[in-house]
């Protein structure tokens, strides 16, 4: 995994504070590959009844960069009583649940 164990600590805890309280974080795409190079973070963050999703990972992005200042960051937000898109199924396949 490709990201520092501070910088996994803090996607859960401001997913937790902007997304849901109880969400779940998952690292997918190239950096849960130690050999690959370069990438963006892509993270999918899912919890069941999400309001607002669209503010609530603007809020999530803002205090992201905020802490980290400005990265490569791709988020999906999911919404876990919602029906699955092939994405959510692979991410949870080939990811790496960060909490």
């Amino acid at each position: 995994m490709r990201i520092s164990k501070e910088m996994a600590a803090s996607l859960v805890e401001l997913s937790q504070v902007h997304i849901a309280s109880d969400a779940v974080v998952w690292l997918f795409g190239s950096r849960v590959r130690d050999e690959a190079r370069g990438g963006d973070i892509d993270v999918m963050i899912e919890a069941p009844g999400i309001d607002n999703p669209l503010e609530r990972k603007i809020n999530f992005r803002l205090a992201f960069e905020d802490r980290w200042g400005e990265q490569k960051l791709d988020v999906i937000v999911h919404d876990a009583n919602d029906d699955d898109l092939p994405i959510h199924s692979l991410v949870r396949a080939t990811g790496v649940r960060l909490n």
